[in-house]
């Protein structure tokens, strides 16, 4: 099984890294994309969505060209769009693509969308949830807005002072990680990345299966390759 992923940035590119070691441990990755052999897999970067699409058409070219590759996945923020209107952008792009003669040849795809974004996913972390936050916007995002460790966050609405829900849900997490204590850990990502981060994730969802759909969807896809 060889993967090939094209992910939005290098927050992205980290957390995969950090997370398919953990899920699918007999991946190894490659750092250039014609060196996969067995069990391999290849994760490059976009730089942002507006960049996607071409890279889109380069890595399937770049898959037909090397002949050893079983999938090419995307992972891409739902941001403003429902996920449903983002698979379809993602789907007409491939339609187009394929006019032009640029079609997978004997790999498969597979979009795997954040809703919102990678930090909504990370407020499903129950663990974070301090049972007394002291920072005031916390507290105000708990109990006047939307209490995330109870309600789905992929559901959470946009902050009538945030212009966008991915803005948001990111300061949200990071209000959380402040409140442990823990944002000098692991770079920029805060404890994110770790083993355990994940575990919680897969607890919360354990738990309440009608949560954090997207990303059981990441987790769906690790179990079945």
């Amino acid at each position: 099984m060889n993967l090939f992923f094209v992910v939005e940035g290098q927050t992205e590119a980290k957390v995969y890294r950090a997370w398919l070691a953990h899920l699918v441990p007999h991946l190894k990755e490659v750092e250039d994309p014609h060196e996969v052999t067995e069990n391999n897999y290849y994760l490059i970067y976009a730089g942002g969505q507006s960049a996607i699409k071409k890279l889109i058409a380069d890595s399937i070219a770049e898959i037909n060209q090397v002949g050893r590759y079983n999938y090419l996945i995307i992972c891409l923020d739902a941001e403003e769009s429902l996920v449903k209107s983002k698979k379809s952008e993602v789907y007409k792009h491939l339609v187009d693509c394929s006019t032009k003669g640029i079609s997978l040849q004997n790999a498969k795809f597979k979009l795997i969308i954040q809703n919102r974004c990678l930090e909504t996913w990370f407020l499903g972390n129950r663990d974070m949830y301090p049972p007394n936050p002291y920072h005031s916007t916390l507290v105000d995002y708990l109990n006047n807005h939307y209490n995330a460790s109870i309600n789905d966050p992929e559901k959470m609405p946009k902050h009538p002072n945030f212009t966008t829900h991915a803005d948001f849900h990111k300061n949200y997490f990071w209000l959380l990680v402040k409140e442990k204590k823990k944002h000098q850990r692991k770079g920029d990502l805060g404890p994110a990345v770790e083993p355990t981060y994940l575990n919680a994730l897969q607890a919360r969802i354990k738990a309440t299966p009608t949560h954090l759909k997207t990303f059981q969807i990441f987790l769906k896809f690790c179990q079945e390759i």
